[in-house]
């Protein structure tokens, strides 16, 4: 490092120690309660010179109304707004197998949940619906996205139609 180069950055550095605190006071010193808003705008005169104005004044808190030119009808009632579908949470579809677990109740086996959670099981094929308690994530074969409890599968479906297509909420 040069001099000239040594002498650039204790410059700067010290610019910087002065600069930072005393910005840093004049904001906390403004109103906190107050916001203010630079309004930027841009004027033609008459011969077509721009001149730019620059105001800073504290924010009106009354409601602002556009007026956009010509004819727009307005309307008193309700509207549509476009918004994204509502999920309840988190879900998955994917294949349900059953495993033979004597003394397993409400048991299910899926990776896609910690273990502990309740999982809401929908059976698309027949719309029948069960909750299970999952108590293992580790992996399963590739599609099937939870393996139950026979008797938690029966809830839902016939033995011999495993593997089942399903929707899995939790």
């Amino acid at each position: 490092m040069t001099p000239s180069d040594r002498k650039r950055l204790i410059a700067a550095s010290v610019l910087t120690v002065i600069a930072l605190p005393t910005l840093w006071s004049e904001k906390r010193s403004s109103p906190v309660n107050q916001a203010s808003v630079a309004a930027v705008g841009a004027d033609s005169d008459s011969f077509g010179q721009v001149t730019e104005t620059v105001s800073a004044e504290p924010i009106d808190t009354a409601p602002v109304y556009f007026d956009i030119g010509g004819d727009v009808p307005v309307t008193n009632g309700p509207f549509n707004i476009a918004t994204a579908p509502t999920v309840s949470g988190p879900q998955a579809s994917g294949q349900a197998v059953y495993r033979r677990v004597a003394h397993a109740g409400d048991a299910c086996q899926s990776p896609l949940a910690s273990v502990g959670t309740t999982l809401r099981v929908k059976n698309l094929d027949n719309g029948q619906t069960v909750t299970c308690r999952n108590v293992s994530a580790e992996p399963l074969p590739d599609g099937v996205i939870i393996a139950m409890n026979a008797a938690v599968f029966q809830k839902v479906a016939d033995l011999v139609e495993s593997p089942v297509p399903v929707s899995v909420s939790w």
